[in-house]
Parts: structure tokens; sequence; C-alpha cells
């Protein structure tokens, strides 16, 4: 056997092959761990992170930038603006998504491509459409892989038959032949797959004239909020899509679409997977990346507002059914904080059952601080989103429109015997792309926040 010499040692050469073999097995397991296993468990992710850790926070004094004094609430005034438009809730969130011209194809094709990429990785069908042209939720699709439901098949959006004539069982025809597919029960497929970040939101109501906010107008908005013996505090509270949510809002705030979500240190793997849309629907990011607190961000070491901010905002994940008990101890926590705002959103966990939901989750919060004689925290509900094309027809009956509806008429109803607002997105999520036909992307979320904020900045900070 050849032997190398290192100082005194003799070492078989064979040893170092297997040594170097096993080594470079090792980097490609981890490696598919993270890239590639959407089943990877936490512990093992956050194994694979903590050991690749490459982007990181400056020094300390950069962290105690990152809220500003009790003088910062004041110094955005110049830029604290507010919508005119009567019965804001309703007539801001009833609208629809306008593509915007000409179209931006290179940002198409990007956004193209993390769907398809997303498809292939949680196992549906990147071309869900059947060949013989039928189509409907009725008409069932290509099987998909990885155990994930089968979806319906509609028409290719980029074909020359992109209108389904009918939602439940119909066929694809040119758009031309169904009056520009504005039938009863038409689907046009185009509007379906074009994505908010190339479309602009437009009221039914022209009249209502609401801001679409910048990022010092935002932080004017959230900094109003506070006063001068406490700052405004925001926590967006529930399932995945109250997580969604809160990073719309902590991108409008960080203004980087690409990379405004991480956290202050991040691996390799996940510095190069974890950018725009993949924020938001990859696990490994959402999990392990993306900051779930404006004070984890890493973007700008972390400082928003031009280092005005005198607020702050979380992501509490209590969205299910076995976490009622950890949401009514959490609102305990914060009861009597002036200046706190609880924006809640729950549901599909409970299989839309609004009794369930009102039982578990709404009643015990809201008995707590009336018996607590509580006004804070003030507590703003948001109802379910609409289902996308992607859906898979075997939730419908328990998570389907007609469940929405019912759901969130039930809660409606509820909400209004404790003079609860509450944020309706149905239409904003209507007739737009989704991920999976529940989870929807940047350009949405984004939107979403807008909306809350306002209706924030119709509130006193005195309220």
């Amino acid at each position: 056997m050849v032997a190398l010499k290192v100082g005194r040692y003799r070492i078989n050469q064979s040893y170092i092959f297997v040594a170097l073999v096993c080594f470079i097995a090792l980097s490609f397991y981890l490696d598919y761990i993270v890239l590639f296993d959407p089943n990877a468990t936490k512990k093992e992710l956050r194994y694979h992170y903590e050991a690749n850790r490459v982007t990181c926070f400056g020094e300390t004094e950069e962290r105690n930038r990152l809220i500003g004094d009790k003088t910062s609430r004041t110094k955005l005034l110049s830029y604290l603006k507010r919508p005119t438009c009567d019965n804001l809730l309703k007539n801001v969130s009833l609208g629809n998504w306008v593509l915007r011209k000409p179209i931006d194809f290179a940002l198409r094709q990007e956004l193209d491509s993390i769907h398809d990429n997303y498809r292939q990785e949680v196992g549906i069908p990147v071309q869900p459409w059947r060949s013989d042209g039928r189509c409907g939720y009725k008409i069932m699709g290509m099987a998909g892989k990885k155990n994930w439901p089968r979806v319906a098949s509609f028409c290719d959006p980029k074909s020359n038959k992109q209108c389904c004539t009918d939602w439940n069982s119909g066929v694809c025809v040119a758009i031309s032949t169904t009056q520009q597919c504005k039938c009863l029960g038409c689907v046009n497929t185009e509007k379906y797959y074009a994505d908010a970040l190339e479309s602009t939101w437009v009221t039914n109501d022209n009249r209502c004239k609401w801001v679409n906010y910048t990022q010092l107008e935002a932080c004017a908005v959230l900094n109003e909020l506070s006063d001068q013996q406490r700052m405004a505090e925001l926590y967006f509270v529930g399932d995945s899509l109250m997580r969604n949510m809160f990073m719309g809002f902590a991108l409008l705030l960080s203004g980087e679409l690409k990379r405004g979500l991480w956290k202050t240190c991040l691996s390799k793997e996940l510095n190069q997977t974890c950018q725009g849309d993949n924020q938001f629907v990859l696990r490994r990011c959402h999990s392990i990346a993306v900051a779930h607190s404006l004070d984890e961000m890493g973007h700008n070491n972390g400082i928003l507002c031009d280092g005005h901010r005198y607020f702050n905002a979380w992501y509490k994940d209590y969205g299910m059914p076995s976490q009622s008990q950890d949401l009514i101890k959490f609102v305990q926590g914060i009861s009597g904080k002036p200046n706190t705002y609880v924006v809640l959103g729950a549901g599909l966990h409970f299989q839309l059952r609004s009794d369930k939901t009102i039982q578990n989750f709404l009643d015990p919060v809201f008995t707590m601080l009336s018996e607590a004689k509580q006004i804070w925290p003030k507590i703003i509900w948001v109802h379910p989103l609409s289902i996308g094309l992607l859906k898979p027809p075997i939730y419908h009956k328990l998570q389907g429109t007609n469940a929405i509806t019912h759901f969130v008429a039930e809660i409606e109803s509820y909400l209004k015997l404790h003079q609860a607002p509450s944020l309706d997105f149905r239409s904003i999520t209507a007739e737009v792309r989704s991920y999976d036909g529940t989870h929807y992307g940047s350009g949405v979320n984004i939107m979403k926040a807008q909306i809350l904020l306002n209706y924030l900045s119709t509130l006193s900070s005195h309220t």
C-alpha cells in the first residue's frame, strides 16, 4: 500500500480517499436536506443553518438603533397620509386586479420559474391541465407527486384557449367565442395566472381614494399609533395566512422584495434559495430564514424608517385548535397595554367550523378582556382568503367557496356583537395567482398590509 508521510506519521492513501468520500457524501446529504427535501425536520434544518451561518448582524450598538426614541414619533409627521373613503374597510377591499401594460416579461418569467420550482418541490403538476381540453373542478388533472392531492384541470393560460366554459365541468375555448369569457360560470385562466406583482389594485368605487403607502409613509402611520408614554405594538396572530400577512407588512417596511425578510444570519444555501417569493412559500425559508419580528430583520442592519421607528411588530404562530390556550395566555399577557393591536386570523385548521373558532379562539379572548374591563389590545379579525384554481377538490367541501362564505357570515355576526373590525380579503385573492390554491405571494400580501395601514391611519393613538 502507498502511504503518505506527514511529519513522523505515515498515512495510508486509501484511508485518505475513504475519508474524502465520506466528507463529500455528508456535504451532499446536508445540501439535500436544505435544498430539496420539504419534509426535513426542523431539527435537521436548524443544525444545517447553525453550521453554515454567513450573513450576520453588525455590532451590538447597531441593534440598539433599531428602535428610535420618543422624539421619533414626530419626525416623520410630514409623511403622514390618510385615505378619503367612506366605509373604508369594505370599499377599499372590493375591486379587481388590472394587469399593467406593457407587460414586464422579465418579471413574468421570474415568477413563472418560482411557481414551477415550487410545484415540483411539493408535488403539484407543473402543467395541471388536460390534453383533451376538458376543464373544471369536477375534471381532474394529472396526478401529483409526493402525496400532494390531485388538482382540477383548467385551461392553459398561455394557449389560445384560455376560457373554461363552466366552473365545474366545461371545455377550453378561445376567449373571443364567449364574449371575453364573461359568461356566467366561465373561468378566464389568464386572470388567475396573472400575479399581483404585475398588476394594480383598482377599487370598484372610484370615489374611494386609498393610500398606496411608501416605506416612510407607512412608518408615519405606525408611529402615529404610539404616544409619549408607550410605543405601538402590532401582533399578527394565527395560521400560515397570518404569517404571510406579517411578511407582506415587513416587506413593505423594508422596501426590499428580494431579501427584505431575511433574519440577521443566513446559511449559504438559504442565502441563494430564499429570495423573492420563495421567502413566502418554501418551508425551509419561512421556518428558518425569515424574520418573525421586525427586530429580527437583517436588511439594512435591521434599521427601518430611516432610524425613526417607534413601533414594533411580531408574528405569533397560534392558529391550531390545540393552541387555543396559548392564544388566551398570550392576550392575557398584553391585556391593558395601551397602543397594542392584535391582528388575528384562523379557521382553516378548524375546517372552517365557525362555532369551534368562536368557542376556542374568539369568545375566550373577548370574555377575558371584558371581565378584566380592558380596552387594550384592540382585536382586528382577518377572514379566510378566496381559494385559487390549485385548491385540491377533496378540500372543497370543508374549505371551498361555500364553506368560506358561511364561515365569514357567522364570524361577522359574532364580531358585530363586540364591535370588532374585520378585514375581508376575499376580493383581492379572487382571480389572481396562487401558489397552491390557499397561499399567495408577496404582491397580494403587501396589498393586505396596505389595507391594514389605511385602516390604522384612521385611528387615534388615544382611542
